[in-house]
């Protein structure tokens, strides 16, 4: 390094635990027209071992200027702020990094890159609800009570996007009706601030979907040119990059709608446009958050598209199962699920399906939505086809700005209940190491497998399961799961060596785990 940075006297030091946000406030000297921008602030960090992050910082109302950061190294830290406007400009500082039980930000899996981990190591089973207008939900009405209740149903994810067409959560200067694009509305990205501090106290998630071609500025390209998308990229990955529970970015919902809302697949164009837009995401972010798109038309191909290359760590689907019309909703077996999941591993990056269907409610027909059965079904075979899943529920979704009665029951529904038999299951496996092996067991049955050690069966039909263990040693203890009820059920033991039988005790459906013994 040709420039180091003087380490100030030790009694000006702040303890920061390891991971968490230390937040440097600065006061600019002058005052600007548009300071969001007409001058800009970073911050160049020493880690202990001399590594260097440059750390941009963003405007936050007034003369304040802002700059997070989350450390990962333990020890002295050393920081000096870069800017034209005087004020913020030379400000050199230090900190001590001391050690927390925090796990870090959420990667892939260094071992199994299919599989998500902390930095730590800890391995993360993925699920994921959808409720697209969490900014606009009434924090202690709404907002806290949903929160709560699936944090209790075992989901540690929310999608939401940062971008809706509303006057109550404005992001930008003016109005929806006289917008302003090159300015900011700082009291917005506080109440996000909120959202974010109020997940992680729950040990849960945020998946950022950054931008939104539907409605309003973004899909206006007149208003939304390339200039005002960057600007408000930097914005944004300045202000939440340094939140551990910011699992990932998803630069846009159905990114075949940019730049105008339109449905169409202007390939190459949309293509080039979200691999140039991830690229830029990655270079402004000094901690290295995981970034994915979500598709809509190009969905059987956007394994191929996103699959190659370093632009995308998430191949995002949006897919479904062998499926059928019943009355505003669908119902169905789910089938072919898993194997569309299953040949995106080829690129050794997690799949995760995002919108899959929304559990009925009812009474809203508007939207894709499915029976409880289909969601369920549909959430065991994106797992058996080594999957991760965001789930929805039409009743707290909140994707139409016409669908606006927010019901955290879903009228009453059993779909994220079930989901939570689902995670709780998963979890007491070794799941980050299980991939699938369908020729395990005998049809319509699937099978995930862990090297001879573990294997978990889903069982849609009421058929006996015969499982091909003549090559792998027993014995394994067996288990057994109503994905509907939550029930479990232990059978005998079974000898490995040889094919193995068995009948579920539970009907339509189960699901099976054998461990081998020792």
């Amino acid at each position: 390094m040709k420039d180091r940075l003087p380490l100030p006297a030790a009694a000006g030091r702040a303890d920061v635990p390891r991971y968490d946000i230390h937040e440097i406030v600065l006061t600019a000297a002058k005052t600007y027209a548009n300071p969001f921008a007409d001058v800009a602030v970073r911050t160049r960090f020493v880690a202990p071992s001399g590594r260097e992050l440059a750390v941009p910082g963003y405007h936050d109302g007034g003369n304040t200027w802002r700059v997070r950061i989350a450390p990962d190294e333990e020890g002295a830290w050393r920081f000096r702020t870069e800017s034209v406007d005087p004020g913020l400009n030379g400000r050199e500082g230090a900190f001590q990094c001391v050690a927390s039980g925090s796990t870090g930000f959420l990667r892939r899996h260094p071992k199994h890159p299919g599989a998500f981990a902390w930095d730590d190591g800890t391995p993360f089973f993925h699920l994921g609800d959808t409720c697209y207008n969490l900014p606009m939900l009434d924090r202690d009405t709404q907002r806290r009570p949903y929160l709560d209740t699936r944090a209790g149903q075992g989901f540690n994810l929310v999608r939401f996007t940062l971008y809706r067409h509303s006057q109550e959560t404005w992001p930008f200067g003016g109005n929806p009706n006289e917008p302003d694009p090159d300015r900011y509305n700082p009291g917005f990205f506080r109440a996000v601030d909120e959202i974010l501090r109020d997940l992680q106290a729950r040990n849960m998630c945020a998946e950022l979907i950054l931008e939104q071609f539907y409605t309003g500025v973004m899909c206006r390209p007149e208003l939304w040119t390339a200039g005002r998308e960057r600007a408000w990229l930097d914005y944004v990955v300045a202000r939440y990059a340094a939140f551990t529970n910011v699992a990932y970015w998803t630069l846009t919902n159905e990114y075949e709608v940019y730049p105008d809302g339109q449905y169409r697949f202007d390939c190459p164009g949309d293509v080039d446009w979200a691999r140039n837009t991830a690229r830029h995401v990655r270079g402004l972010d000094p901690f290295g958050h995981m970034i994915a798109v979500h598709p809509d038309r190009s969905d059987p191909i956007v394994g191929d598209l996103f699959g190659p290359g370093d632009a995308f760590d998430i191949i995002m689907r949006q897919t479904h199962g062998e499926r059928r019309d019943v009355g505003g909703y669908s119902d169905g077996s789910g089938a072919g699920m898993e194997r569309t999941v299953q040949k995106d591993l080829r690129w050794h990056k997690p799949v995760v399906v995002a919108e899959f269907g929304y559990e009925y409610n009812g009474h809203t027909k508007k939207g894709v939505n499915t029976s409880t059965d289909l969601l369920r079904r549909h959430a065991w075979r994106i797992v058996m086809g080594g999957g991760h899943l965001s789930a929805g529920f039409r009743g707290t979704v909140f994707n139409f700005t016409d669908v606006m009665t927010f019901d955290i029951t879903n009228n009453g529904g059993a779909g994220a209940e079930q989901m939570s038999f689902l995670k709780r299951f998963m979890s007491e496996c070794a799941f980050w190491r299980l991939r699938p092996e369908q020729d395990r067991v005998s049809h319509p049955h699937l099978c995930l497998a862990d090297g001879g050690t573990e294997y978990v069966c889903f069982v849609p039909e009421p058929l006996p399961v015969f499982v091909k263990l003549q090559d792998v040693p027993g014995p394994f203890a067996v288990e057994w799961l109503n994905p509907i009820t939550g029930a479990r059920d232990r059978g005998p033991d079974v000898e490995g060596g040889a094919p193995v039988a068995l009948e579920s005790p539970f009907c339509p459906e189960a699901v099976l785990r054998l461990r081998r013994r020792g």
